[in-house]
């Protein structure tokens, strides 16, 4: 893991931030940076907070080749179910 790139990475990360960060697809791409770079933990930590912050376009998440190294873990499955829900409820109701 470059040592680098994580500091940058959590000197941006916005649930290390004490006021909310309002930009929740800025958030997924640092959570894509964490899973690239192997800090699994954060990854699904920063994911679950763009989703929650309204960054959920859920055929896009299933299939991110970034979030790869992610897979295994339940904690992802958890993280796309609420994103495909989001998802599916905003189509509902706008399309």
């Amino acid at each position: 893991m470059n040592a680098r790139l994580v500091a940058h990475l959590r000197r941006q990360d916005p649930t290390r931030q004490q006021e909310p960060v309002g930009d929740p697809e800025a958030a997924y791409k640092i959570a894509q940076g964490y899973a690239a770079l192997g800090d699994r933990v954060s990854a699904l930590r920063v994911l679950r907070s763009s989703v929650a912050g309204g960054f959920f376009p859920y055929p896009y998440l299933r299939s991110d080749p970034l979030l790869e190294p992610l897979r295994r873990e339940p904690e992802l499955a958890e993280i796309l179910n609420i994103a495909q829900r989001r998802y599916q409820a905003f189509k509902d109701r706008f399309f």
